[in-house]
């Protein structure tokens, strides 16, 4: 085991400052031993090995809480899928499973291209300007998105005031950059529970809980047609199997993971491709006259799929929305070689884990053509592993191939940015400062 302990964990605390998850990357690269962050009484274990990986999520999972590191959500999210208890959570999962079942995949795919088609027009004016950020504009594709799937087709919210309010809530959640946290205090708790909420984001939450209560609203009434999601709640609510506020819990945290991590998944695929123009050319010679859908494909990698499937996989790969994954063992556990004790943390960090030499060749380059293999179990893991994994992997990659097809269709694209941009671990990876896209007409 690599251990940092005391004033040798003091020495990282710069280069964790300046820039936390490449410097991670550094200290875990080339090794698949457990390393261990330790001040004082207080220590975290990093787990670098598919196989411990695979044991903590999955085979031994059962011995693991889910570390309540995302408190400062939890004025949104309350008790839903991220923070509930086992028991609670395998309850909720159940109920919410039949929401995302393969058979949507062409419902999901038609919203998306008439989603896009409206886009494209605003996209065109503003490429014509000069340079584009696109995040903004991909996260309100997605949430539009989303909210006709999953919500209501029939309620039209003023989805930029939602999205701001959105922003504003994670950017002031307490989670919202962990590792500069954990270097700047490592001995002191990562969360406050009891930390008052800001005007600003008390502000927010009226806007996204007026949102919620017009669908539960619309739903019980009967004057909204509901989405997937919105449909099993207006049956759980009728059954007296849910209540409102659980409900309620369940949209927020649909809000918050279900829009942004695809929009950050193809902001990143936007970037590599701009960035490697010869990838793109020939992936716009692939889908120039294709149906996405229409081949084979699939949520991980398999050993199958075409370079559409391939360019999402390896953005995910490089830049995972979700970077990292936390437990505490309920008693002491044997991880691997090495002695876990009770209560401590235990952190899976994506980030590092697929930038590791140890387990990929050529780590840190974009070589979509590497998923012709399947990688080992456990060392590709952007939407978590186990039983825990996330609920909506299908749908953000039916929406990513969809969405990434047609803008490759309608631009030729390129950068206006830094190639090798500094990322900002919050709640998702982004990146520091907006990524400009040339995007030229084809």
């Amino acid at each position: 085991m690599r251990t940092f302990k005391n004033l040798k964990f003091g020495a990282l605390v710069p280069g964790l400052l300046h820039d936390p998850l490449p410097r991670l990357s550094q200290l875990t690269d080339g090794s698949d031993e457990i390393t261990l962050f330790a001040v004082g009484a207080w220590c975290t274990y990093l787990l670098n090995r598919p196989a411990d990986v695979r044991q903590v999520l999955h085979e031994d999972s059962a011995m693991y809480d889910r570390a309540r590191l995302i408190v400062g959500l939890e004025p949104l999210i309350g008790g839903g899928l991220f923070t509930s208890d086992e028991e609670t959570w395998v309850k909720q999962r159940q109920l919410l499973n039949p929401a995302f079942r393969p058979s949507g995949d062409h419902e999901l795919a038609k919203v998306t291209r008439e989603e896009l088609d409206r886009a494209l027009a605003d996209l065109k004016s503003s490429a014509a300007a000069g340079p584009v950020d696109l995040e903004h504009p991909l996260k309100c594709l997605c949430f539009r998105i989303l909210s006709r799937v999953m919500f209501s087709p029939d309620l039209h919210p003023d989805h930029e005031t939602l999205i701001r309010s959105l922003d504003l809530i994670l950017q002031s959640a307490s989670m919202r950059s962990q590792l500069i946290r954990f270097a700047k205090a490592p001995w002191k708790p990562l969360v406050d529970p009891d930390a008052p909420i800001s005007p600003d984001v008390h502000d927010a939450l009226t806007v996204v809980n007026a949102y919620i209560h017009q669908l539960l609203d619309g739903v019980a009434d009967g004057t909204l047609s509901p989405g997937h999601i919105l449909a099993l709640l207006g049956k759980a609510l009728e059954s007296g199997e849910m209540d409102r506020s659980e409900a309620r819990d369940h949209i927020a945290t649909f809000l918050f993971a279900g829009f942004d991590t695809v929009a950050e998944m193809l902001t990143w695929a936007m970037h590599l491709l701009g960035t490697h123009p010869e990838v793109q050319e020939e992936l716009h010679g692939q889908v120039a006259d294709t149906d996405e859908l229409d081949c084979p494909w699939a949520v991980l990698p398999d050993g199958r799929g075409d370079l559409l499937q391939h360019v999402l996989f390896e953005a995910l790969r490089l830049y995972p929305p979700a970077w990292a994954f936390f437990r505490r063992p309920k008693d002491h556990q044997q991880v691997g070689e090495e002695r876990v004790k009770k209560g401590t943390g235990v952190m899976v960090c994506p980030y590092t884990l697929h930038r590791n030499s140890k387990h990929w060749e050529n780590p840190d380059s974009f070589e979509p053509e590497r998923y012709v293999d399947k990688p080992e179990p456990a060392a590709y893991i952007p939407f978590g592993f186990g039983k825990h994994t996330c609920v909506g992997r299908r749908m953000a990659i039916v929406e990513g191939r969809v969405l990434l097809a047609g803008l490759v269709r309608a631009f030729r694209i390129g950068v206006a940015h830094d190639p090798e941009p500094k990322i900002r671990p919050g709640i998702i990876i982004q990146s520091a400062k907006p990524l400009r896209f040339v995007l030229e007409p084809r």
